[in-house]
């Protein structure tokens, strides 16, 4: 039948329907993850603002991990707190859960609408809420993953004044 009018839903397609005449690109495509050390051009940027060379650049996932470890040695008592923004690739909350004494309380995105379309935003009180005179760690990760939200200047601003003002609690100033 070429037109069908009496149906209240669209009939699904095959795979082949969707892909039609590109299969044999389609079934040569390698499933892995993409190159660990960034685009070309953000390696550039990240070295010409340091006055270095793209190819001093570290990049790969082992630095990541690294960077992760000492940045996470700044907790290292069973007093100490790390904020951790939630949702996120869990490599963070699950290393520090495993490997050190810290107590981790998340701060969430939350959903809402923004400009007619949703929009995963900073939940600012719950930022607030997770810093305190023991924090000693904000981790922030953004561009957001699993999300891919990106966190505009209004809220890296308040960060920056929840971090500051954490410190300001831990100095008595």
């Amino acid at each position: 039948m070429e037109f069908n009018l009496s149906e209240s839903g669209v009939l699904p397609l095959t795979v082949k329907e969707i892909l039609r005449g590109t299969e044999a690109e389609f079934l040569s495509l390698g499933l892995k993850y993409p190159e660990s050390d960034g685009s070309t051009e953000l390696r550039e940027n990240i070295a010409q603002w340091y006055g270095a060379t793209p190819e001093q650049v570290p990049g790969d996932q082992r630095w990541f991990r690294s960077q992760l470890h000492n940045s996470m040695g700044a907790c290292s008592k069973k007093a100490d707190h790390a904020a951790i923004m939630l949702p996120n690739y869990l490599q963070s909350w699950g290393l520090f859960s495993r490997l050190l004494p810290t107590r981790q309380i998340a701060f969430h995105l939350v959903e809402r609408p923004e400009n007619g379309k949703m929009r995963w935003t900073l939940d600012v009180a719950g930022l607030r809420r997770a810093v305190s005179r023991k924090t000693k760690l904000i981790v922030v990760t953004n561009p957001n993953n699993p999300t891919g939200s990106v966190l505009n200047q209004e809220e890296m601003s308040e960060i920056i004044r929840v971090a500051r003002k954490g410190r300001r609690l831990v100095s008595g100033g």
